[in-house]
């Protein structure tokens, strides 16, 4: 927006330029012609004297306005090439940054779905120890059941051994 504001005060200035020397050579024109139609006396020569010692005092300052506005022109042309080369260097700032932050989303996104797999891997991992543990249990049961069984199957085994013995000692005598 400053540089559209600087190329239009160039532009004004340019235009104004261009009008004032178009109106000073139209007038140095018309004088010229009227010279040589008239019949100039003396005060009319006079008078056409301090007329052009006021229009070339006219055209002196004339001058020096339009080397002010060239400088200004000059001065508005030099902020409006920084101003566009800081907006370029912006410009490419910000899609370098862009360009980095989706790098990263993606990144992001990839460790998201690599931490979700590893999690529902641990989550099975998780699943298949408490089932380990759970049959586990089950068989440490059916031991302990066997077990006791079998300590109780020795024990009326042992009785029956130590009755078989005892009823052997009574039939040997």
């Amino acid at each position: 927006s400053e540089i559209s504001k600087y190329e239009g005060d160039i532009a004004t200035e340019h235009h104004r330029c261009n009008e004032i020397n178009k109106q000073i050579s139209d007038a140095n024109d018309t004088m010229e012609k009227l010279k040589l139609i008239l019949n100039w006396n003396q005060e009319e020569l006079e008078q056409w004297a301090t007329s052009a010692t006021k229009k070339e005092e006219d055209n002196m300052a004339l001058q020096k306005y339009t080397r002010a506005d060239e400088t200004k022109i000059k001065e508005l042309t030099l902020a409006i090439e920084n101003l566009t080369k800081v907006a370029v260097e912006k410009k490419a700032r910000v899609e370098n940054e862009a360009t980095e932050t989706q790098a990263h989303q993606i990144e992001l996104e990839r460790t998201a779905e690599s931490f979700k797999g590893q999690h529902e891997e641990r989550r099975q991992l998780v699943k298949q120890w408490q089932e380990t543990i759970e049959t586990m249990r089950t068989r440490d049961l059916e031991i302990s059941e066997v077990a006791t069984k079998y300590s109780d199957a020795k024990s009326v085994q042992d009785e029956q051994l130590r009755l078989l013995a005892k009823n052997r000692d009574i039939l040997s005598l």
